[in-house]
Formats: C-alpha cells, structure tokens, sequence
C-alpha cells in the first residue's frame, strides 16, 4: 500500500479548511506519534490544538479540555492543574475567567481551597491567595471596597507588621498606601501628608522632606504642584532662604533657576553689594585728591581691599587716604597701621592690604553620634601566620532593649560676617542629616534619640541600622528536629550527626559539626572544624568561615576561609582563601568564582584535587535556564502573533476590535513581551558578572604538587610539582607566573 506523503497530508488538510498554523501544529503532533484525532478539527485556533497537544505529550486527560468551548488560556490552566494532579473539577466552567482559573490552580497547588472566592476579581482572589501564603488576612479590606492594587499595598504592609489600615480610606489609590507605608517603615508622623487632596507625588515629596528634617510647612499648601514642592524641598535641603521663590506665581522650572542661582550664590561669602559712593560725601571732601588718583581694588568675595601703590603717594595725608577710602565703599576692618606707613611713605610694595573683612562662620553640618561600635568590620582577622584567627574574631556587637543606640545633633545656625564694604555677610546653617534608616530601632518624639527596640545583634551599615534577634542553643542535636530561627544564631557547643539548622542571620557555631545540614542568610562562623563525611552541607548566602572542612558540601556566597580544606566538595561565587602554616586545598573540587589563594595545592601523595575558577558551571546552567525560557517565550510568541493574524485575516476591525478573545490575545502578547524583556535583563547580569571574573587567578604561596585539575573557565590544565605561582588563564590558554 502506499504511503501517504507529509506533502499529501498538508494538502489535504488544506482542502478541509485548516489553515497554515493549525497544519503545523497537526504535523508536529504526527511527528511526535501522538493521536492528532483528538484536536484535528478546523474549529480549533492552533493555540488551542498546541495545549492539546501539549497535554497529549505529557500524558494526561486531555479530553476534558479537548472542546471548543475552552479557549486556549483555559486549557492551559486544566492542562497545568492535570499535570500536577490536582483536581481540575473545581474550576473547569468553560464561563470561568482564565485568571480566577490560575489563581484557583496556584491555590489547589499549596493546599488552599478558593473557590468560595470566585465571585470576585482575578485580582483580589490572587491577593487572597498571597495573604494566605503570608498568614495576613485582608477580607476585612475586601469589604471595605479596596481593590486588587490597593490590596497588594496593604499586604505588603501587614506582611510586615504595619498598619497601614489606620491612616486609609479606599479613596486613596495605590501609590499614596505606598507612600505612606514607606513612611510608616521608617517611623516619621505620616499623619502630616496622609491626606486624601495629596496625589501622591505630593506625599512623596512631604515624605522626602520630613525624612530630611527640613520645614515642610514651607510647602505643604496642596495647591503646589508635586514639582514645585520638590524645588522648595530642595532648597530647603540646600539650607537657602526659599521664602525668595515659593510663591505660586513661579512654575516649578522657574523656581528651579531660582534655587540654583541662591544656591551659587551661598557658596560666595557677600551676599550684598558695596555702598554706591557718595556725592554728597564727595562735595563735602574740598581738602582730598582728585577720587582717581587713589587706586582702590576690592577682592571678589568683599573681604579684603587694596590700594594700588604704583602711583605716586609721597605727599599723601593719613586723613585723607581714610577720607578716600570711605568714599570709595571702604568702611569696615580698615587697618590704620597700613594708612599710617602709607602716609609716611614706609610701604616700599606695589600693592597694599589696608582693610580686612570678618570672615562669617558657617554653621557646622547635623551629625549622628553613635553609643555602639560602628567599625566593628567582618574583614579577615590574621594571626602571625596569617591563619584565620576566629577564636578572637569580633563579628558582631550585642544591644540591649531600650539601649541608647544614637543621638542626632542638629546643625548649628553660624555667626554672620561683615566685608569691608560694612555689607552683612550672611553664615550658612549647617546641612541638615536624614533620620536614620533601618529596623529593631525606636526614636524619641523629636525624632533625636534613637534606643533598641529589642535584644540582639546590631549591624550598622550604609543601609541604616538594624536590630535583629540572637538565639543562644548549647548544643544541635538530630533529637531536636529541623531548627529554623529569624535572627541570628550562636550555638555554644557541637552541631551533631542528622542535624539541620537554618537561620535567617549569621550562625556562629562554637564547638565541632558533624554530618549536618546548615543553611544561613548571612554567614556561617564555624570556630572549630568539620567533618562531615561527605552528607549533610553547609550553605551560606554571605561567607562560610570555619578552622579546617574535611568530607564537607559547601556552598558560600560571598568567600570562604580556614586553614586547611581536604576531600571537601565547594563552591563560591566569591573567594577561597586557604592561607597559614598548614593552609592546603587537598582532594575533593572546588569551584570559585572569583579565583582562590592558597598555601599549598594538592600534597606529595598526588591526590586528586580539581579546581576551578572563572565561570562557574552554575551560572552558565542558568544562563543555559534563561536561554531555554527565553526560546519557550519567543516560541508562544510567536503563536500569539500568528493567532492574531488568523483572527485579523479571518474578521474586519468592527468585528476584531470587539471580540474578548482577540482582546485577550493583545493582552498575552503584552505580558510575553514584559517576559523577554526580564529574560534579557537577567541574561545581561549574569553576563556582566562573567565580565568581572573573567581575569580571576589562583595563587599558591607554597607548593602545587602534580595531579591537580585545573579549570580556568573553559580551559583545563594539569599541574606539575612548582612553588609560589599564580595561575590566569590568557587567550586559551593557562599561564604559571612565578612571584
């Protein structure tokens, strides 16, 4: 019998009305063996016969998606929910909003039941849903008539323990909550700007300027523009008077030029000009020389002025040099021990200092003073040796509640000048400091004094600071089952076989670790050693520290450190640093990104020791990740847009325009062009992180002995036995410089 050609299957199927994309898709699912019988019907768009054949593919129940009654969003959502073996029932309506299907899918997946909830909007059931996850409840708010952006703000907010309920109304839109509970996280009166005629542009600029400690009253008038608040603001900031510029009969650009000229202004010394002469002064001067035979220059900024000795002054009274000066604008610091030489012709220079300003005295700028140590640093502490010393490392500095943590001192007002013109020179006031950022902290009424809100660890940073809890155990055993703390954590004593302990903060272990799972937001002090016999691992988003690792997994996010490491798996995207009399990497891998300095690499036993530097096989799994997503994006992308033009082909724009699945087609390709737009954002990170450790290097201080694997990003090397050298790979190739 003979066999029917693709090209006689594509004809045929174009005699019976399919069109080119529901062809395709009809021979994709041949090509894959699948039976096609199930969607080979032309009521079908080829969006719908591709979720079909998806299902097909992946084994599931596709006849009960298999209808035209679903659109494609739907059966995308039933065919999910049958792939993850969840029951479908509960919101399989073909009259169900694709949206509420999603969100009753992601629901159905963590165990949380929301088809009660299907009477509302997409939006606000997806809220529901995320304040579940979080434990926070928002029906209360549901009822009041907030929506779904509205929401996302307030839950957010309870998330993180405020209240932001207390200072709304559902007339305030999405941005002003935001507004205000960015003020509320900080701890500023937010009751001065937290009213419904500010958009919130206006609150943020009110916001800005009570964060700052500038006079908001200045500008709080809402019939300013958000713009014109913003250059008053800045001004204020800026410390210039800006009661010059804030009247409503200048626009914001204006008062823009204003500020600034006010601000270039400030940075001279006189502000006003020297006294016009005199005529009638110069009348009444019968006795003085001619005004121009006495040559005067005043300095640009008005403090100091002198007298041009290149003319002749032999027969020049004191009087009357006195009586010239004044007439010239000279009117204050005159020295008279200058004039006094002049007259009697002692002063043998050219040019002649003979009066001198008062310089004003600016005031000083608001500074914090702090009642901790703030240069407290988590830089590595070395012995003689240069060994990590961490039974005296200094890691951290403990607070009690109600401790004094800061004081704010604010900026003086200064003591005005005067130039010799006897114009006042204005001091400046001191700049103003914003109030401290950060949490665990409460501060006086005056926004002054700050004191810890709890006991705990304080870490002081350009962030602000932070008060974050201690959890004290003396000891980690697998009897006390998996341990997770929200702060930090010190374990006095050993961690024990089968443990696992996680910690938001650092966790500083003081005893031994055994074969256990540890896993910390911050670092990982360990002041004794590790032998984990290869099980368990230790994870750490910042360092991992420890005296030696033998038979460990770690994982450290920034570096990690000790004295010696052997047969240990590792990984960092920072460094290694294994430096001091017994400081070895022997056996095992190790993967840094950022390159590794070591003692000694490998031993005289020829052990195995693989090492590698540069990209990390991680990140070019991820950028392989983002590749394949990126592809999967393109791929619906393009079926969106072939979808789009069947329907454009097929009705006119006054049919087209008005159809919701055309509608819903526009929306898709939208949010797929968002998509792809994150996808090459990560994408141009991760490659920009290649960049920077592109020219990472491994250096030996001691010896590297043979057999050690070298891997410098996509170049590999095996050693032979040599001393003090530094490995980089240049071109394709690996290069052994000696120091």
């Amino acid at each position: 019998m003979k066999q029917t050609t693709s090209g006689e299957i594509r004809k045929n199927y174009l005699s019976q009305g399919y069109n080119r994309n529901q062809i395709e898709c009809l021979m994709e699912g041949r090509k894959k063996g699948v039976d096609v019988s199930v969607y080979e019907n032309p009521a079908f768009f080829s969006l719908q016969m591709n979720q079909i054949l998806q299902g097909l593919l992946s084994g599931v129940d596709v006849s009960l998606y298999a209808k035209t009654e679903y659109d494609w969003f739907q059966m995308e959502e039933i065919r999910k929910g049958l792939e993850r073996n969840l029951d479908v029932t509960k919101y399989m309506d073909p009259d169900m909003d694709f949206r509420i299907m999603r969100e009753l899918r992601k629901g159905l997946e963590i165990n949380i039941d929301l088809t009660s909830f299907t009477h509302m909007e997409p939006g606000k059931i997806r809220q529901i849903r995320l304040a579940f996850i979080s434990k926070v409840s928002i029906l209360d708010e549901i009822k009041e008539g907030y929506d779904d952006q509205q929401l996302d703000e307030i839950r957010q907010a309870l998330e993180k323990g405020i209240r932001v309920q207390d200072y709304i109304t559902p007339e305030f839109r999405q941005r002003a909550i935001k507004e205000i509970v960015l003020g509320l996280e900080e701890g500023i009166d937010v009751s001065l700007y937290a009213k419904i005629y500010y958009s919130w542009k206006q609150m943020q600029q009110l916001r800005l300027g009570i964060e700052h400690r500038v006079d908001i009253t200045k500008y709080s008038n809402r019939l300013y523009s958000d713009e014109q608040m913003q250059e008053i603001r800045l001004g204020l900031e800026a410390g210039v008077n800006v009661d010059a510029y804030r009247r409503f009969m200048y626009t914001a650009k204006e008062m823009r030029s204003i500020r600034i000229r006010l601000v270039e202004e400030g940075a001279q010394e006189v502000v006003e000009e020297k006294p016009e002469e005199s005529n009638e002064t110069v009348e009444t001067f019968q006795n003085a020389r001619k005004l121009n035979d006495l040559e005067v220059h005043i300095s640009e900024d008005g403090m100091e002025a002198y007298i041009d000795m290149t003319k002749q002054m032999n027969d020049w009274e004191q009087a009357d040099i006195l009586k010239t000066l004044y007439i010239k604008g000279i009117r204050n610091g005159i020295m008279s021990d200058k004039i006094e030489a002049i007259s009697k012709n002692k002063i043998r220079e050219k040019k002649v200092m003979v009066a001198k300003g008062v310089r004003p005295q600016h005031g000083a700028d608001g500074y914090y003073e702090y009642f901790f140590r703030t240069d407290i640093s988590n830089d590595d502490k070395q012995l003689p040796d240069k060994a990590l010393d961490l039974q005296n490392l200094e890691w951290y500095e403990t607070v009690k509640k109600g401790q004094k943590l800061a004081v704010y001192h604010s900026p003086t007002e200064g003591v005005s000048g005067v130039a010799v013109s006897g114009a006042t020179v204005p001091a400046r006031k001191g700049k103003e400091l914003p109030i401290l950022k950060g949490r665990g902290f409460t501060f006086d009424a005056d926004g002054q004094t700050y004191f810890a809100a709890q006991d705990g660890k304080i870490t002081f940073n350009e962030d602000g600071i932070f008060v974050t809890d201690i959890h004290e155990l003396k000891g980690v055993t697998s009897t006390q089952g998996n341990l997770y703390f929200d702060g930090m954590v010190i374990v006095k004593g050993p961690v024990g076989n089968g443990t696992c302990l996680e910690a938001s903060d650092d966790i500083i272990i003081e005893g031994y670790v055994e074969t256990a799972t540890i896993k910390s937001g911050g670092s990982i002090i360990i002041k004794q050693g590790v032998n984990a016999s290869n099980t368990g691992c230790i994870h750490a988003k910042k360092a991992v520290l420890a005296k030696y690792f033998e038979s460990a997994n770690i994982f450290a996010g920034q570096r990690l450190q000790a004295d010696y490491c052997m047969n240990s798996d590792i990984v960092t995207e920072g460094r290694v640093v294994l430096i001091g009399e017994n400081g070895s990497l022997i056996g095992g891998s190790c993967t840094a990104q950022e390159g590794m300095i070591v003692q000694n690499l490998g031993n005289r036993a020829g052990i195995v020791t693989a090492v590698s530097i540069g990209i990390e096989a991680e990140v070019q799994r991820e950028l392989d990740k983002i590749k394949e997503e990126t592809d999967k994006i393109l791929e619906d992308l393009e079926r969106l847009k072939s979808a789009q033009l069947e329907i454009i082909d097929k009705y006119p724009p006054e049919v087209r325009n008005t159809q919701e699945i055309f509608l819903k087609i526009g929306s898709a390709i939208f949010t797929k062009n968002k998509q792809l737009e994150h996808m090459t954002e990560k994408q141009q990170q991760l490659k920009n992180r290649m960049t920077q450790i592109r020219y990472a290097g491994i250096c030996v201080l001691g010896d590297i002995f043979e057999n050690v694997n070298v891997k410098i990003d996509d170049v590999r090397w095996v050693s032979r036995a040599s001393k003090n050298v530094t490995l980089k790979r240049i071109n394709k190739r690996i290069s052994v410089y000696q120091h």
